[in-house]
């Protein structure tokens, strides 16, 4: 089974779904019955993952001078998950599969100087809605 991780306006790259058996433990309900329900916490980590590499993208802006302006452009992500969704598969191996949706957007900064521009209110230049797709194994999701 092939998975895609789809980044739309940048390559896609195609992640290989392997299988591993599930080990039920006595006592406990089966995970392919929390996995479900599990996903939107792994969809609220996920995002957070973003948030923090959209505080390091920002950190790191590049700033260039063009004309009379310091101009630079970092990517950051929405607010939170535009979808965050989780379906059986009917197989063994990969019993649920996840979707996650969520934006992207490029921005710039601006300004007359270097420091004027990093205080500057930062320009959504442009949106893109990119679609995550992760594998549950039988006891955890992965991404």
């Amino acid at each position: 089974m092939l998975l895609v991780r789809c980044c739309v306006g940048f390559a896609c790259s195609l992640l290989l779904a392997c299988s591993f058996a599930p080990h039920a433990t006595p006592g406990r309900a089966s995970p392919r019955v929390d996995a479900a329900q599990q996903f939107s916490g792994f969809c609220d980590g996920w995002m957070k993952k973003l948030r923090d590499r959209e505080r390091t993208n920002l950190a790191g802006i590049q700033l260039r001078a063009i004309g009379s302006r310091v101009t630079g452009k970092y990517t950051g992500y929405g607010n939170g998950a535009l979808e965050c969704s989780a379906r059986k598969t009917g197989l063994v191996t990969t019993p649920f599969v996840g979707t996650l949706i969520y934006e992207e957007i490029l921005y710039a900064k601006s300004g007359r100087t270097h420091s004027r521009a990093r205080k500057s209110t930062p320009r959504a230049l442009r949106r893109i809605e990119v679609t995550e797709l992760f594998r549950h194994d039988g006891t955890r999701w992965l991404p």
